[in-house]
């Protein structure tokens, strides 16, 4: 991971209380060999696109992470399904590769780190749920 969540994400509300659909969280960059390990600007969580930014945020192509170029001149094909170079997701012959823990054989949706699989269901019968 590149990074440490150090708070539960919030929903970001506008001036009026209304919810913009963003969220955010205070986050830890971690410590590579090079120095810090920066986030990408885009991402996937499961079906969803996700966007982060923060000041001193190096500019990187979506597609392929590279910092040399922005997606829109990129000519790498990048599989968003098995994560691998060199096809695009529709010709995938390979398994799923969760995009959350970088593990084969399930998707986001499945995967057991992600905080929607760790919420105990509430009890039926109890009052309030």
């Amino acid at each position: 991971a590149t990074a440490d969540v150090l708070a539960v994400p919030v929903k970001v509300t506008d001036r009026f209380g209304i919810w913009t659909g963003e969220y955010k969280c205070e986050i830890e960059l971690r410590q590579g060999e090079g120095g810090v390990r920066h986030l990408r600007g885009a991402f996937f969580l499961g079906a969803e696109r996700g966007y982060s930014w923060y000041k001193g945020q190096p500019k990187t192509c979506f597609k392929c992470g590279s910092r040399t170029h922005l997606s829109g001149s990129c000519t790498q094909d990048r599989c968003f399904r098995c994560g691998e170079e060199g096809h695009l997701s529709p010709y995938c012959r390979k398994g799923i590769v969760c995009n959350l823990c970088g593990k084969r054989g399930h998707a986001f949706a499945q995967c057991p780190k992600a905080v929607h699989n760790s919420v105990a269901p509430p009890l039926p019968g109890v009052a309030g749920h």
